[in-house]
């Protein structure tokens, strides 16, 4: 198997894990605290596993900012969020095959506007909360896969608290996507079944607001957690 074979393997299975497990714990009842766990380790078990081989991005929106960085070439960014593409609607087809009429019931975790979305400040705060928590999670990325911190044990739990945490704080709002692969995945599952579940009214939110969040975080992190040089 070649290497760029293997690092699209490993986008596509984690993201296959994060979502699979994700949203099979709000398909399941978990609760608000419950879905965000499963978030969360779903996201360090994928990393722990996957990482060292693609870099663990799992997230169109990563591999965004790890393209703005000039981290990753833009022909392997769009291999890499095609992989995640891929891996995400596996994981919703196989939550469809184990869950059956709960999982569509539960709309196989799709990522949802509060109930606020239709009107302007309920979009706004939809756009605010996707921008502001993809700023963050990519920023602890950042900090956590550069410099000293690379390498560490530890990254996949930071990071996947971060989505915990983020899923705790946005979930009402947003459904707390703050990663295209996993908004996509339940609705294409959806709209494939059939009966009219499926709602793409908002997908623009979920475009936009992250992708600002994404390209602030890749442009901003460096500059404002610069040291101060040292004087004279």
């Amino acid at each position: 198997m070649s290497a760029i074979t293997s690092r699209l393997s490993a986008e596509a299975l984690g993201t296959l894990v994060l979502v699979y497990f994700g949203c099979a714990a709000i398909v399941s009842g978990a609760g608000l605290l419950g879905f965000s766990i499963a978030f969360a380790l779903a996201l360090a078990a994928a990393i722990w596993v996957f990482g060292a081989t693609s870099g663990g991005h799992f997230n169109p929106w990563v591999t965004l900012a790890t393209a703005l960085r000039g981290q990753l070439s833009w022909v392997e960014a769009a291999e890499y969020a095609i992989a995640q593409l891929i891996g995400a609607t596996v994981a919703s087809l196989l939550l469809w095959a184990t869950y059956g009429t709960a999982g569509i019931n539960g709309l196989l975790g799709a990522t949802r506007l509060g109930a606020a979305a239709d009107s302007g400040v309920g979009l706004l705060s939809g756009l605010v909360a996707e921008a502001l928590g993809t700023f963050v999670f990519i920023c602890v990325i950042i900090s956590l896969t550069t410099g000293a911190r690379a390498g560490n044990r530890t990254t996949g739990l930071g990071i996947g608290l971060t989505l915990g945490l983020a899923n705790i704080s946005l979930a009402m709002i947003t459904g707390a996507s703050l990663n295209f692969a996993r908004t996509f995945a339940p609705e294409f599952v959806l709209t494939i079944r059939g009966g009219g579940v499926a709602d793409w009214s908002h997908i623009w939110v979920y475009l936009l607001g992250p992708a600002i969040g994404a390209a602030a975080a890749a442009f901003a992190y460096d500059r404002v957690t610069m040291a101060p040089a040292a004087k004279p």
